[in-house]
């Protein structure tokens, strides 16, 4: 094996064999990249037990005519399914619905099962109906 600088050219052995070129240290390019997929997906906030706090990004909301109940997931920014609920009430339905259109950021706890906004480090920008 020749070494050039961060690249490494690798000869097999035998008669007419041609070289493979390895390009870097592939195992570590893995690591790092596993490393970075870990940090980028892990919740926001990890409290004690399983408990987890998720900010949702995306939902699916849909109601069933035929036995009135409504369904809800829950996305992160990665498009991982947070959770996904069955709701029996149409109203609680419409407000779960309503907090998910109009209110940003939202975020969800595992473990309560709390879905809510906040203001503060984030701020909530006005709209042009409100002052």
């Amino acid at each position: 094996m020749r070494k050039s600088g961060s690249f490494c050219k690798v000869e097999e052995a035998g008669a007419g064999q041609a070289g493979t070129e390895l390009y870097g240290d592939k195992m570590k390019v893995i690591e790092d990249m596993q490393n970075i997929s870990r940090e980028i997906t892990k919740p926001l906030d990890e409290g004690p037990g399983t408990e987890q706090v998720w900010q949702v990004t995306t939902y699916y909301a849909a109601w069933n005519f035929g036995n009135h109940k409504g369904s809800i997931r829950l996305y992160n920014a990665f498009y991982n399914n947070i959770t996904s609920q069955t709701i029996d009430s149409p109203a609680e339905f419409s407000a779960v619905v309503d907090l998910l259109r109009n209110e940003k950021p939202m975020f969800y706890n595992t473990w309560s099962g709390l879905l809510y906004t906040q203001s503060g480090q984030f701020g909530e920008v006005v709209g042009e109906e409100e002052s």
